[in-house]
């Protein structure tokens, strides 16, 4: 669902933030920053969602498989995969979350200046929207679907061993 929306509201928030610092900049210094720190946001966030696509949920189905129907190739996916999900998912959540907390301070945490246009407004809005998902699905990655996906895989290893 989450991945869903970004495909949706990445490019409707760059839009939105391109028109604003093309036509802003010289009113809001901090517009071309923001656009910056953005982009590099949305470029970390595309990233990390086609590795999770692609990689780190494929991965979470098979554990799943091999947990449910106790298979015996499970500790080897375990021993070879465990190390790469960490990495990537850690390195990547912890860039997103740097670009969001740049945000925050660039916007005074998405608080629109006195003298902002309505185009300003739903600008900070979207990006409001984005970081608040963002966390959620963060939120949820780490305290619940990981959490489950490591008992898996220590029961899986310990039934080996």
């Amino acid at each position: 669902v989450y991945h869903r929306y970004l495909e949706k509201s990445i490019p409707e928030a760059t839009e939105h933030l391109e028109n604003l610092t093309q036509k802003h900049t010289a009113q809001f210094n901090y517009l071309p920053e923001l656009r910056h720190t953005f982009t590099a946001f949305s470029d970390t966030t595309t990233h990390l969602q086609k590795q999770e696509e692609e990689v780190i949920f494929p991965y979470i189905r098979q554990l799943a498989r091999a947990y449910q129907n106790t298979e015996s190739y499970a500790p080897l996916l375990v021993r070879t995969l465990r190390k790469a999900v960490d990495q990537i998912m850690l390195r990547e959540q912890k860039t997103i979350e740097e670009h969001i907390l740049k945000m925050r301070e660039l916007t005074h945490n998405y608080t629109p200046p006195d003298n902002a246009c309505i185009s300003h407004k739903v600008t900070l809005m979207k990006l409001m929207e984005l970081d608040y998902d963002t966390v959620q699905h963060t939120y949820l990655e780490n305290e619940i679907l990981y959490p489950r996906m490591l008992s898996m895989e220590t029961e899986l290893i310990n039934q080996r061993d």
